[in-house]
């Protein structure tokens, strides 16, 4: 089996994962996938506070319909809520799946929730009560959901960074998510993980092919029935993680710090300027020309409508510094069951680092205890647990820990 090879720069930095923008342009909120953080912004994203949540579980996506309604979901189906703009916050719903990846609202009582196993949720009522279907398709990994109406709503599949065959869904549920039916199935290496239909006819999806990383956007002009694939891609784009319209305006951002933008329904595409290289995981827009998007470490955001991206200051959470002996480089090569982390300090000093990969849930399933080294070590790895049994696959994170502090990266791993 050849070997694929994933790059991770690994700082002392924060996965902001999920965001979202109210519509007066100014009250937005992000979530973080790597710990149980909330930020939140009355200014369009310029500066960011922590605020306070009784969440129990990481995040995956937030969700507003105005300054101060709010909704996040993450691991283990659990859905939060706050009616004061995340002064307060109630657990609407745990439990649904092993994870829920996205929540949208059309209004203050509509939503809908995806996730792992291929399980939609919806609500009518604000959140007070979650129906949880079951789609046909249970290995979907659900990454991305989107609704024309109350009724019509279509969900996206893929399986980030995976190398599975035949994750890429688009479904469609023409009674708000009770039955389900397949519009489209990859057969090969791809991912689609959002999706936008900007009305009743025309719908698109962004993703991206797992193997070559190159960016996936697909368009139907009749409700899912058929799809185009958009070709005419910008280049140097790269794999795509999320999509937002404001009319026929839109915006969808990946990795590398892609950041593309359409004036026409996502038929014709141009590149931003990103003032960042790492994954954008999630972009959201309260109008044409305001709008916020997050990935490793950064949240920008835009007052121009794109044509310039700025930083947001995170108050109270700075970067290490470069220099320092806890700046690491992982360079993950895995083939079939045999996995190798290289790590490298920066300015070669002597380290000491503890490793140790958790589960979704934030079980720690394998250690790596106390690695003295200077410059360059690399560590082998037979895919097991600590206890001997091969891991199954899924998403798990390596943590590093080095002078008490805990350095995250994200890692994907298939057997």
């Amino acid at each position: 089996m050849s070997s694929i090879m994933l790059l991770l720069e690994v700082l002392s930095f924060s996965n902001f994962h999920g965001c979202a923008l109210a519509p007066d342009g100014l009250t937005g909120y992000v979530v973080t996938l790597d710990s149980i953080m909330v930020l939140k912004t009355t200014d369009g994203g310029a500066i960011w506070h922590q605020i306070s949540t009784t969440a129990s579980r990481r995040f995956f996506d937030v969700c507003c319909t105005d300054g101060e309604k709010v909704w996040t979901c993450g691991v283990l189906g659990e859905i939060m809520h706050s009616r004061d703009g995340g002064g307060t916050w109630e657990l609407q719903v745990t439990g649904v799946s092993k994870y829920l990846t996205r929540i949208e609202f059309l209004d203050s009582l509509y939503g809908w929730a995806v996730g792992g196993d291929g399980v939609i949720a919806r609500t009518r009522n604000g959140g007070e009560y979650w129906d949880q279907y079951f789609t046909p398709y249970y290995l979907a990994e659900y990454y991305g959901v989107t609704f024309a109406d109350t009724l019509t709503v279509y969900a996206v599949a893929g399986w980030p960074d995976s190398c599975d065959t035949g994750q890429g869904y688009i479904v469609k549920s023409v009674d708000g998510g009770e039955n389900c039916s397949s519009l489209y199935q990859s057969t090969g290496y791809e991912d689609y993980l959002d999706v936008h239909a900007i009305n009743e006819n025309v719908i698109v999806v962004v993703g991206g092919n797992d193997q070559t990383l190159e960016p996936i956007i697909l368009r139907s002009t009749n409700g899912g029935s058929t799809w185009d694939s958009i070709t005419a891609i910008p280049e140097n784009t790269k794999y795509l993680r999320a999509l937002e319209f404001i009319g026929n305006k839109g915006w969808a951002v990946g990795r590398t710090g892609t950041i593309l933008y359409t004036e026409d329904g996502g038929l014709t595409w141009t590149r931003q300027n990103s003032p960042q290289d790492s994954t954008l995981f999630d972009v959201d827009f309260s109008d044409e020309l305001h709008g916020i998007a997050c990935g490793y470490n950064h949240v920008i955001y835009t007052l121009d409508g794109g044509e310039t991206w700025n930083d947001g200051v995170i108050a109270g959470i700075a970067e290490e510094p470069n220099e320092g002996p806890v700046t690491l480089t992982i360079k993950t090569i895995f083939g079939g069951n045999e996995y190798t982390f290289f790590l490298k300090s920066r300015n070669e000093y002597t380290v000491r680092v503890s490793l140790s990969l958790t589960d979704i849930t934030g079980r720690k399933v394998k250690r790596w205890e106390d690695i003295t080294f200077q410059n360059e070590i690399s560590i082998s790895w037979d895919g097991k647990s600590d206890s001997g049994s091969p891991l199954p696959s899924g998403i798990y994170y390596l943590l590093v820990e080095s002078e008490g502090k805990l350095i995250p990266a994200e890692l994907l791993i298939v057997n």
